[in-house]
């Protein structure tokens, strides 16, 4: 934790010819709304 934010460190390796920064982004704004739930912020 720092503060009152936990930490999770995340990797993520995608072949351009599958998926692009746009499909990246999405799923990484869908894992913080389900962490943000998990966390009671939403």
């Amino acid at each position: 934790t720092q503060g009152d934010k936990v930490l999770m460190p995340l990797a993520i390796q995608v072949h351009h010819a599958v998926c692009d920064g746009f499909h990246v982004g999405r799923m990484l704004n869908e894992l913080q709304q389900y962490c943000d739930e998990w966390q009671g912020g939403a």
